[in-house]
């Protein structure tokens, strides 16, 4: 998220970032709702060249009637609380896809478990061979 410190319209590496996140991430990759209606909104505003900080970005969760979804003003700003002031977006966007790839993983797993407990017995799929 962007402060009024590094907004994308003082300073280009701002703009930059959310162009390399927007590039690799999907909101799908976020685990929690919440961060999933953040990032949306996020791009949303950047898409359309507005300004993106916790003013206007609590102004257009709220129009879109997301802002209590999402924690409210004040877990927006917790967001930012002890990121350092240039935040190397490179790290934070290879953390958010690895844990979505665990997610879709595990996903796939349990569809698997469940769909194989659902199963014919192994005696039905599988015959021994014969002795002679």
């Amino acid at each position: 998220m962007w402060t009024r410190e590094n907004h994308p319209r003082s300073h280009s590496a701002g703009n930059s970032a959310h162009s390399e996140a927007a590039e690799k991430l999907d909101s799908e990759d976020f685990s929690l709702d919440s961060h999933r209606r953040i990032f949306l909104r996020i791009t949303e505003l950047m898409n359309a060249s507005r300004a993106v900080d916790i003013v206007t970005l609590s102004n257009e969760l709220a129009r879109m009637k997301e802002i209590e979804a999402v924690g409210g003003v004040a877990y927006l700003a917790s967001l930012t609380e002890g990121l350092p002031r240039r935040p190397v977006i490179e790290e934070y966007i290879r953390i958010v896809k690895d844990k979505s790839l665990l997610r879709k993983l595990m996903l796939i797993c349990s569809t698997a478990i469940a769909r194989a407990d659902q199963a014919r017995p192994l005696s039905m799929c599988w015959a021994p061979p014969k002795r002679n």
